[in-house]
């Protein structure tokens, strides 16, 4: 019986070490829908907050390659009401920090910043912009360290094929018609144009009036 409790006990314990997982990593998830962008010379990508447990400052690490993106920006998200700044002018490699730092704790979920970039003129496939973040300057209000689950963003500069316009059926040239004909009538021996002549000319003569 002792045998089958520990059996017992050990199960529930697993189930609930692997709840807990799920939650802690569907916490803070910061994250950007796939972008599509319609212009290279103008990208906008919202980073965004979900399932927001509360933060009063954060510094997200923003990674991308530097043949293809160039950084222009960071524009702070509505819900923040504290100060925000960014390292794009004194990088030196393809990676920055947007830093933000606050006087309570933010709750709620939405875009945190848009990250203003341009593009190669030549792109055109999908990339990936990564976002991670610095542990000891990701906080509460309670300066308690707090994770968040970072997501890779894609950038998608692949569009569908363009289908070839279909040329509508051009219409027979009634004028070079008339000119078959008639030319296949000329050649035609005598008699056999005599025998024609009362059906085949009066049609040579509708196409060519027609097609005039």
């Amino acid at each position: 019986m002792k045998k089958v409790r520990t059996v017992l006990l050990s199960v529930v314990l697993l189930v609930a070490s692997v709840c807990f997982v799920s939650a802690a990593e569907t916490e803070n998830r910061i994250f950007a829908e796939v972008i599509k962008p319609e212009d290279a010379a103008q990208i906008s990508i919202p980073i965004q907050i979900e399932h927001n447990t509360g933060f009063m400052g954060f510094s997200i690490i923003v990674t991308y390659d530097a043949d293809v993106f160039t950084p222009v920006g960071v524009t702070k998200g509505q819900m923040l009401n504290g100060l925000m700044n960014d390292s794009i002018e004194t990088s030196t490699d393809n990676s920055f920090k947007v830093v933000y730092s606050g006087s309570e704790n933010v709750t709620n979920d939405g875009v945190l910043f848009t990250l203003e970039m341009r593009a190669d003129d030549a792109a055109a496939q999908a990339y990936t912009v990564r976002l991670s973040y610095s542990q000891p300057d990701t906080f509460n209000e309670s300066w308690k360290d707090i994770v968040f689950n970072c997501e890779d963003v894609t950038v998608d500069f692949t569009q569908a094929q363009p289908t070839e316009p279909v040329e509508p059926p051009t219409e027979p040239d009634k004028h070079k018609l008339s000119e078959t004909i008639e030319s296949w009538y000329q050649g035609q021996p005598s008699a056999v144009r005599i025998a024609l002549f009362v059906f085949v000319r009066p049609i040579i003569l509708f196409l060519r009036l027609i097609g005039q």
